[in-house]
This record gives structure tokens, C-alpha cells and sequence, in this order.
């Protein structure tokens, strides 16, 4: 009983703390003035494609990620009338990409 308790004890031990793989790219909106559009997660100087869309108009930019993989974007002067039609959208330039939009339980249905 002992030996196959030790023998779980170091097959424990030797199991690797993380599984190596990247956190995914994800992205927050923040609808308080100025609206601005963060991402993390993304590969370190990757250049990003960032399509924000907010009541029928849509805005590109093109950035470049932090070498932590991270952007900020604001958009001064931005009011958005319906917070339902506000989505966003990060494709960056080795594949990575994000979406952000609200639930539809927070929509009404049309």
C-alpha cells in the first residue's frame, strides 16, 4: 500500500504545472467616456486589426500589440446610443483573433 502511495506521490510531483499552451486572445470594452477597447493575450508586437461597430458605423485600426501582447485603443468623442449594436472585433496578423459583444440575454429581441 505504501509503494503505491509513493508511486503517486512522484507521479504527481512530476506532472507538469501548466499544459504550455497560450491563453486565448480576449478583449474588454469599456463603454464609459472615452469608450476604449483593450486586448490581451495577443503575440508580442503582432500588428492587430481592431473593427469596432456601433450603431451602423464601423471604425478600423490598425495597431500593434505590446510586447506583453497587449493594446489599448480609445475612441474619444464615440457615443453609443443602442449598447446592443456595439461589438468588436481583433484579427491579428499571425492568426490570433477576439470577438466582444453583449449577451443576447442582455438584448431585447427586435
Amino acid at each position: 500500500m505504501s509503494t503505491i502511495f509513493a508511486i503517486v506521490a512522484a507521479a504527481l510531483v512530476a506532472a507538469p504545472v501548466s499544459s504550455g499552451t497560450a491563453p486565448t486572445p480576449s478583449l474588454r470594452v469599456s463603454v464609459a467616456a472615452p469608450l476604449a477597447v483593450s486586448g490581451a493575450h495577443f503575440g508580442s508586437r503582432e500588428q492587430v486589426r481592431l473593427v469596432l461597430r456601433a450603431d451602423g458605423v464601423r471604425r478600423v485600426r490598425l495597431l500593434r500589440a505590446s510586447a506583453t501582447g497587449s493594446f489599448r485603443s480609445v475612441y474619444a468623442g464615440v457615443a453609443v446610443r443602442d449598447p446592443c449594436s456595439l461589438s468588436a472585433t481583433a484579427t491579428g496578423g499571425a492568426g490570433s483573433k477576439a470577438i466582444w459583444r453583449l449577451s443576447e440575454r442582455m438584448c431585447p429581441l427586435p
